[in-house]
């Protein structure tokens, strides 16, 4: 899983601008920390290979097709974000738990939350289909996130 949130992330950065190899490795570093061109560097290959980047002198740059794939990727991860939503309510109706509720509510606020959390939302994507003992302490911890969050904004 990391290895796709880590080409969603790429295309991302290189949305907002051309960057280095070892730009990018930073970035990353920042999220999942220490890293080495291993990491990097066989998944740019890849990104390159597909038409996604291509290499301009020594940085890469985000092609059309990779602007276009970000964007079928941010309108699926909207609509995961709103089924989560959805389920997450109808399981807190025929739970009649209040606190599923709340949860449910701090979805949509997840636009917001660092990419360090994308591991937790992906885990929350998948309760959505499979929503068993395990979703309370995800959501638990995901929340618990969202308000530190909440608290470093302020």
């Amino acid at each position: 899983m990391r290895a796709s949130i880590a080409k969603w992330l790429i295309i991302k950065w290189l949305f907002a601008g051309p960057k280095t190899g070892y730009e990018l490795m930073k970035l990353y570093e920042q999220i999942f920390g220490r890293t080495s061109p291993g990491t990097i560097y066989p998944i740019l290959s890849q990104m390159e290979c597909k038409g996604l980047v291509v290499k301009n002198g020594d940085k890469y740059v985000l092609t059309e097709s990779g602007r276009q794939i970000l964007e079928d990727i941010e309108r699926r991860r909207e609509e995961l974000m709103e089924e989560s939503r959805k389920k997450l309510l109808a399981l807190a109706d025929i739970l009649d738990d209040d606190r599923l509720r709340r949860y449910a509510e701090y979805i949509p606020l997840m636009d917001k939350v660092h990419p360090a959390v994308l591991d937790a939302l992906a885990d929350v994507e998948l309760l959505a289909m499979d929503l068993g003992e395990r979703a309370v302490p995800v959501l638990e911890e995901t929340v618990r996130k969202l308000r530190s969050l909440r608290n470093l904004e302020k």
